[in-house]
């Protein structure tokens, strides 16, 4: 059975001559080509209002059913703040104005049986009114939750909960 996290035949010539330096760098042998496993960005929003945390109820996997916050993977050449507007517009049909930065936390995304190392990045803001949302397709449903009521147990990932627990700090 193969190795997790190793890539076998190099990504430019296809040589089986590829090589782990480190835990994510590999190189090749046969042309010189080397690969570098960098993590992959995600951003977060924990958005507040009189008290109420909007959560969403993850629609597909990793972690189907489970809790998360509206947010998503950032895309290349897009900042980590306009990233967190596309995607809860995409999850809720909702405009967010500025948001403050909370922290950030490493993650691991299983998605078919492929660990993908990430970077999560957590943002909030508190809004006097709740907005009108229309759930987007990638979430299947969403809900305001008292921040006093949080269960971490039914988030999907420790890095939401750390970064709850961090926003609740702080606040």
């Amino acid at each position: 059975m193969p190795e997790k996290d190793k890539i076998y035949y190099c990504l430019q010539c296809g040589s089986d001559q590829y090589r782990n330096v480190s835990s994510k760098q590999f190189s090749c042998e046969s042309c010189g080509f080397t690969y570098f496993q960098n993590i992959a960005s995600s951003v977060a929003a924990i958005i507040e209002c009189h008290n109420k945390i909007l959560v969403c109820t993850r629609k597909f996997d990793p972690c189907r059913g489970k809790l998360c916050l509206p947010g998503g993977f950032a895309d290349m050449n897009e900042s980590a703040e306009s990233a967190l507007k596309r995607e809860v517009y995409e999850e809720l049909n909702i405009e967010i104005p500025d948001t403050r930065y909370v922290g950030s936390f490493p993650n691991v995304y299983l998605y078919k049986n492929v660990e993908y190392h990430t970077l999560d990045l957590f943002f909030s803001l508190k809004l006097e009114e709740k907005p009108q949302i229309t759930v987007g397709e990638e979430i299947a449903a969403s809900k305001w939750v008292d921040r006093n009521k949080i269960n971490y147990d039914d988030f999907a990932f420790e890095s939401i909960k750390n970064g709850l627990r961090m926003y609740f700090d702080s606040t």
